[in-house]
């Protein structure tokens, strides 16, 4: 009898931590996710500043992710330079951009600029984080 109450007590403290630990790794996955955006949007604009490769650099965005292309357009772009992050568990990713250019697409000119700035928002479950970026390319 006193195992069948242990049993008991364990699967009700069980039922009522699953969905916390859930919804834990859902906000650790988008904040994850928010992290290694903004880091290759400061890469993808310091490379542009650098001239490296004496090339501009950019981001397709994709809605499960996005590619780090080497290129003035991400359809003139050099393919074999492309980096392609895309985001598993449920992760999605939409934007809220103004500037000129492809509606999908920032690209940072040699002085650093980006064609398109605003809001990236990366969603999991219900967690949603934004990456937020200015006319100058600087990542907030």
């Amino acid at each position: 009898m006193e195992v069948l109450v242990a049993l008991a007590v364990i699967a009700v403290m069980a039922a009522v931590t699953w969905p916390l630990a859930g919804n834990w790794s859902g906000q650790t996955a988008v904040r994850a996710a928010q992290a290694e955006l903004t880091q290759n949007l400061r890469l993808s604009r310091a490379e542009s500043l650098a001239g490296y490769r004496a090339a501009t650099y950019g981001l397709k965005l994709l809605p499960d992710g996005y590619v780090l292309f080497q290129g003035a357009t991400y359809e003139t772009r050099e393919a074999a330079a492309d980096i392609a992050v895309i985001w598993a568990r449920g992760l999605r990713l939409t934007w809220q951009l103004s500037g000129s250019g492809q509606a999908d697409e920032i690209v940072f000119d040699s002085q650093g600029q980006p064609s398109r700035f605003g809001q990236l928002m990366i969603g999991g479950g219900d967690t949603e984080t934004t990456v937020s970026f200015n006319q100058g390319g600087y990542v907030q």
